[in-house]
């Protein structure tokens, strides 16, 4: 069902899904929903696509001045949507803010992701910020089994805490016997983000540690 008013940039369309369906790589696809332009704004009402094991779920407005959509993204099986892709994962969280100051609230998962010889074992985070100098920042960002080609990393964490406008950052690298550590302070001036290192440290397990900033 497809609706429209006068042909125009502000003009209206309005377009309803009831029974969305068909075949996409051999998985049976299918929608729902309604989806509204007008204007510059992008209208989301309960869209719901899935695909095989994948699955999408919009509801919320995008207009250039004002972003509010929710979203439950899930794909078990990456090679769904790229031949070359393995892995599943899945994100669940809310746009805020707008497209000069966005804002996101989000959680993100993943496990077995591949894509030709780039490998994850498993990604775990929570995102939660706004571009706002003055608002709450909480990052938390874990990952096991890097790999791309012979190159291993064990694990990689990168939490960060504080407000838009400055907060702390901790990054955290291993691999066999190296262990990397570097925290600084990160600041976010409008359509930028700067990190000024403190403190960086090299450790080879027991033979050696170099601390190569301050403490």
């Amino acid at each position: 069902d497809a609706r429209g008013e006068r042909f125009s940039p502000d003009g209206r369309r309005d377009l309803r899904i009831a029974g969305l369906g068909g075949v996409l790589r051999g998985e049976r696809a299918s929608g729902s929903g309604q989806l509204i332009r007008e204007g510059e704004r992008l209208g989301f009402r309960k869209i719901d696509v899935r695909a095989g094991s994948a699955r999408a779920q919009l509801d919320g407005n995008l207009a250039p001045d004002a972003w509010s959509l929710r979203f439950d993204v899930s794909a078990a099986d990456l090679g769904l949507l790229d031949t070359a892709a393995r892995g599943r994962i899945s994100t669940k969280g809310q746009l805020g803010g707008s497209r000069a100051a966005p804002a996101i609230d989000a959680t993100l998962r993943g496990d077995g992701i591949g894509y030709g010889d780039f490998g994850l074992a498993n990604l775990e985070g929570r995102v939660r910020f706004d571009t706002r100098t003055d608002a709450p920042l909480a990052v938390e960002l874990h990952a096991k089994g890097l790999a791309h080609g012979a190159r291993r990393i064990a694990t990689l964490d990168a939490p960060a805490r504080g407000t838009s406008g400055r907060h702390e950052v901790q990054i955290g690298a291993r691999a066999k016997q190296l262990a990397l550590t570097a925290r600084g302070i990160g600041q976010q001036p409008p359509g930028q983000w700067r990190l000024a290192i403190s403190g960086l440290a090299l450790e080879n397990g027991r033979a050696a540690s170099l601390p190569l900033a301050g403490r």
